[in-house]
């Protein structure tokens, strides 16, 4: 047979019938011609000026469902984790089904209304995260078809989904969650005591190591923010959690605290979570509620409440915001005020210090003090008393109103 010119492919004979052949960046077209060979050798010529453009195209486009080993190699470059590399491949086979069961065999196919449906049809009811998530792995899929291409998802808006925060633990339950976690082992206890006396996340605190805590401080950058702002939080390290680290420093090996428990973290995050929700199954509280407009049930109660805990006890304590929020390691307020729930009872107290308006005074200027402050403040103001009584020999009241404690004579105190 006659040598064709290249980029013309070729014409092959199989069994009694004469076929076209064509190969371009790895992509095979087979068209069936005629039974004589010069004939063939015509309609190939005509078929390579009708279609050979389209399917040059064609081939140069890339099938949805071939599309992982380049998401898999960026993540692996970003370094995520073996668990979080797993879930975002099931979310790509999600978006494969969802494509694929609308027509679009190649990523070259998409358009931007059908990212638009996906995200109204599909994601309905998911997490603000979950969206964030679907709509990188769409920009990456174009991104890997067509490095100079249009992102197609931009400027695509991602609606919030009702949502609900962490709710912080009550005492009787921080109780419970402790006697629970100590049957399990006391690396739980102790660990789940760095999240309460620190408001550290799970990982932070399962990957504590000594050398953070320096000078009763524990210094350290939390993984979340490792890549963005890098934010250094101090902690100082409260007495109760100060003897624990210290009983756990003969039991960690290379420097960490919980050894045995990263080794389960690393193995598979969920695992260890789901060992801590047996122990805050045992306060019988709801771990999860239901939203209205949310596909499953939100957590509300799971190691990240202790984070709330730490949060609304200092508020409830009087500690201000910018202190909290440099102890949380937010760059914002907002995110600090999204962990505060003050319990009813505060409430109570709060309320209750505000004076008969009509008949107030000046002076009748109360200030919001927590119960446990002002029983100190009762023992001192008794003490002196006293103490005026044994040196000025008589009975007086004394007030005590901001920096000025009033008594027989007026006495100041600048430290108050």
């Amino acid at each position: 047979m006659k040598r064709r010119a290249k980029g013309t492919g070729t014409i092959v004979k199989i069994g009694d019938v004469y076929y076209g052949r064509i190969n371009v960046k790895g992509k095979v077209k087979k068209v069936r011609l005629s039974r004589n060979q010069r004939e063939a050798a015509s309609i190939w010529n005509d078929w390579l000026k009708e279609n050979i453009n389209t399917f040059k195209t064609e081939s140069t486009k890339h099938p949805i469902d071939e599309m992982w080993p380049s998401l898999n190699e960026r993540y692996l470059e970003l370094g995520r984790s073996k668990a979080n590399i797993d879930t975002d491949k099931t979310r790509y086979l999600n978006l494969v089904s969802f494509f694929k069961k609308h027509g679009r065999e190649n990523v070259e196919d998409i358009t931007k209304s059908d990212i638009i449906l996906f995200m109204e049809e599909f994601c309905e009811g998911l997490t603000d995260r979950t969206k964030r998530c679907y709509k990188y792995i769409v920009r990456e899929m174009l991104k890997a078809a067509n490095p100079d291409g249009k992102d197609l998802t931009a400027d695509l808006k991602i609606r919030r989904t009702p949502t609900l925060a962490r709710e912080p633990f009550t005492n009787d339950e921080l109780k419970t969650i402790l006697e629970s976690a100590e049957k399990l082992g006391h690396d739980w206890k102790v660990l789940i005591e760095v999240g309460l006396y620190t408001g550290l996340r799970l990982k932070d605190c399962v990957f504590l190591n000594s050398e953070s805590v320096k000078e009763d401080v524990i210094e350290t950058t939390p993984f979340k923010t490792k890549g963005r702002h890098g934010t250094i939080v101090r902690i100082p390290l409260h007495p109760v959690l100060k003897s624990e680290l210290e009983s756990m420093k003969t039991e960690s090996g290379g420097g960490f605290y919980f050894p045995d428990i990263i080794t389960l973290y690393k193995d598979n995050p969920s695992k260890t979570e789901t060992r801590l929700r047996s122990i805050f199954k045992t306060t019988g509280a709801d771990l999860k509620k239901t939203v209205e407009g949310r596909k499953r049930k939100v957590p509300v109660k799971g190691f990240h409440a202790l984070r709330a805990t730490f949060i609304t006890r200092l508020a409830e304590r009087g500690v201000s915001l910018p202190i909290m929020e440099s102890l949380a390691g937010h760059i914002n307020p907002q995110q600090t005020m999204h962990y505060t729930h003050p319990d009813e009872d505060v409430k109570k107290i709060a309320v209750s210090v505000l004076p008969d308006f009509q008949n107030a005074s000046e002076e009748d200027k109360a200030v919001f003090v927590h119960p446990e402050v002002q029983k100190v403040i009762d023992v001192c103001k008794k003490q002196i008393e006293e103490t005026i009584e044994k040196i000025m020999g008589k009975k007086v009241e004394v007030r005590i109103s901001g920096k000025e404690i009033v008594g027989g004579s007026k006495w100041f105190f600048d430290e108050l």
